[in-house]
């Protein structure tokens, strides 16, 4: 009897040493593997902000109504961090300035 209960307490006591190995692996390969993921999260992130800066440029440029160009810049600055500090346009050139420094600009030229 003695002997059964020392074989079983011995099992339970080997589950919990995998248990904790297993927990130390999953743990080590998080560490190595989370700075990455914050990274290119940050990545794709700084992608999508200026994938929408050019499409905002590219709504401003198309329409000559200067309150439809107001409303859509107040627009831009109320749903995002980004805000649109200055916006330039003409027949052969546009320039958008946003308050994080970027700047896009737009010219065109005739090619012979």
């Amino acid at each position: 009897m003695v002997v059964i209960r020392s074989i079983i307490q011995n099992k339970l006591g080997f589950s919990a040493v995998e248990a904790l190995i297993g927990f130390f692996l999953l743990s080590s390969m998080m560490l190595i593997y989370l700075p990455g993921l914050t990274q290119n999260i940050a990545h794709f992130n700084a992608i999508q902000e200026t994938a929408n800066q050019w499409s905002v440029f590219e709504t401003l440029v198309k329409f000559k109504d200067s309150e439809y160009i107001s409303a859509t810049i107040e627009r831009y600055n109320q749903n995002t961090d980004t805000s649109i500090t200055n916006f330039y346009s003409d027949e052969l050139s546009a320039t958008l300035s946003f308050s994080d420094g970027t700047e896009l600009f737009v010219s065109l030229t005739d090619i012979h």
